[in-house]
């Protein structure tokens, strides 16, 4: 599938070769960590932007493998070929990391400059009137104590799921063109540089130290599935910026975002926050332990400030800790859902609604402090 790059007006004189080369290396679909002596399989695993497995054009994921390839067996014996060559040849990979370690830390500030330039941009710039509409109509959905996420929550058209399901049925969307804005491809690329500085010199570090390599290395987190599902998927050309584990800075806190996106709809944006919610979300404790005061304080921290913002938020409900390909279809579908009716859009699952329905909402005096302030 051919991928297309929309570069957006803004370029500047500094910074226009660098976008030029990244798309022309993207489109060849040779874009590389470069390294002096890349014949190392280690190397290999994080320099390469794309999934391992021969004729795969899907983006590498996690340990050189794309999530549609990434399995168990896989990482195990790619692992445990990396741990050989490495205890065989460490004074000289270890002399090839430090040579380019200054190399991709000045990478990982470039890439970080330019995602900030691009959101000042974005939210200087762009046209955040239809989102902004609606702050003052959902703080009725925001009591003392709670929120009515009942209220709140979508009530799906049936005529609008008719299109969408029609839509679908009758084109190809694998054939489809995506249309992907460059700075979503820089965000990748950013956290390329990121994962390949810190795991690569934590994979280093555990092996030489015999320190057991741990799952996470075997697994490949939920929002990350979803995220490289929605960068494959036909809805990336409606969508300026998208990240993972993104930032929220509320009150005196910083809350990650499991997806965090920027959808333009006919030059109508549109903040969408997805949370991949796992059992820890709706679990309930009859003696409130610290851990669970913070989850439960975290989440209705976010819920409130997206329903105050205007800012559209998705709780997708992952049962067994693990996303399937229904998770991943309402996602979508809610995504499409945004950008047909062009208004923000809440959906709080059943599950996560009737958790917050049996909680005690004296629990909520602890945290109440801040509300105000979100």
């Amino acid at each position: 599938m051919n991928i297309y790059y929309n570069k957006y007006n803004f370029e500047t004189v500094n910074n226009i070769k660098e976008i030029n080369n990244i798309i022309s290396n993207i489109n060849q679909q040779k874009y590389k960590f470069d390294i002096d002596d890349n014949n190392y399989n280690i190397f290999k695993t994080y320099s390469s932007l794309y999934c391992l497995i021969p004729n795969c054009s899907n983006f590498n994921c996690h340990n050189g493998c794309c999530y549609i390839h990434f399995s168990n067996k896989n990482i195990e014996e790619n692992v445990n070929i990396c741990i050989l060559e490495l205890k065989n040849n460490y004074t000289k990979i270890k002399k090839i990391q430090n040579k380019y370690r200054i190399f991709f830390t000045e990478q990982i500030k470039y890439y970080d400059k330019l995602n900030k330039n691009y959101l000042i941009y974005l939210y200087t710039i762009c046209n955040f009137n239809i989102q902004k509409e609606y702050i003052l109509n959902n703080i009725k959905y925001i009591n003392n104590k709670y929120i009515d996420y009942e209220a709140i929550n979508v009530n799906f058209d049936q005529n609008i799921i008719n299109k969408i399901n029609l839509f679908l049925k009758t084109n190809d969307i694998n054939t489809l063109d995506r249309n992907i804005n460059i700075y979503n491809i820089i965000n990748l690329i950013h956290k390329k540089f990121i994962n390949y500085q810190c795991n690569l010199h934590n994979f280093i570090y555990k092996i030489k130290n015999n320190i057991y390599i741990n799952t996470n290395l075997r697994k490949i987190e939920n929002n990350i599935i979803l995220y490289n599902h929605i960068l494959k998927s036909h809805l990336i050309k409606y969508i300026d910026y998208i990240n993972i584990e993104h930032s929220l800075y509320i009150s005196n806190h910083v809350l990650r975002a499991d997806i965090f996106l920027i959808l333009c709809i006919d030059n109508n944006y549109f903040e969408l926050i997805i949370e991949t919610d796992e059992d820890r979300h709706i679990t309930f404790k009859e003696k409130y332990d610290e851990t669970y005061i913070k989850n439960l304080k975290y989440d209705y921290y976010k819920d409130k400030y997206a329903i105050k913002n205007g800012i559209s938020f998705v709780r997708i409900n992952i049962n067994n800790s693990k996303i399937n390909d229904k998770n991943i279809n309402l996602a979508l579908f809610c995504i499409n859902y945004i950008i047909e009716t062009k208004k923000p859009l809440y959906y709080f699952n059943k599950k996560y609604i009737n958790y917050k329905k049996s909680i005690n909402v004296n629990m909520y005096d602890e945290f109440s402090d801040i509300e105000d302030k979100i």
